[in-house]
């Protein structure tokens, strides 16, 4: 009876240990880095994800499963009497696929205007990967001289759709997720 109770325990610290380190793989990526510029017509926003891939994630690039990454950015007005005003929202994907017969990744960020990217260092996939450089948020006349400005962004792994024949699997490999708290810049144009 005490070895039956001696395992159970043994058992239940195990799977709080196993989620516990679950936790720890959601919460390592975070945004760092993000800075806004402007061009001669747009705000421009430049940012980038730390330790967005964890070793799951480098496993499930490596078996040629498609990733992606979303990055969500809304700039606001900060109005002190009335609430804050929405000047501009996006969504920007970055998907990555590897081709294991070519060794080279493949990868495609939905601002480039539909334009693949092929590399085949590991290390400049998770660049393009988790960099978005020069992204144009937001004309500079939808802006007022003298007001308060705010910009968030966030990152997020979106949801790995497997391939079809490995769907129905009883037994299929827990995918790590992440999603970073929203990084805020406050800005006066």
């Amino acid at each position: 009876m005490k070895s039956f109770i001696s395992r159970k325990k043994h058992l239940f610290f195990f799977c709080v240990f196993l989620y516990a380190s679950e936790c720890a793989a959601l919460t390592g990526a975070r945004l760092a880095d993000m800075f806004i510029t402007n061009s001669q017509g747009n705000l421009l926003v430049y940012l980038k994800v730390k330790n967005a891939f964890s070793r799951q994630i480098q496993q499930t690039v490596f078996s040629g499963v498609p990733t992606t990454f979303s990055f969500f950015i809304r700039v606001e007005q900060k109005r002190s009497l009335w609430t804050d005003k929405e000047l501009a929202e996006a969504v920007l994907t970055h998907t990555i696929k590897y081709d294991n017969l070519k060794k080279e990744f493949s990868i495609r960020r939905s601002w480039e205007k539909g334009r693949n990217r092929i590399v085949r260092s590991p290390e400049e996939a998770e660049r393009l990967m988790s960099d978005v450089e020069g992204y144009p948020i937001l004309p500079m006349d939808k802006l007022e001289k003298g007001a308060d400005y705010e910009i968030q962004a966030m990152a997020k792994l979106s949801k790995i759709s497997l391939p079809f024949y490995l769907r129905y699997l009883p037994v299929t490999p827990s995918i790590a997720r992440f999603e970073t708290e929203w990084y805020t810049i406050e800005f006066e144009y």
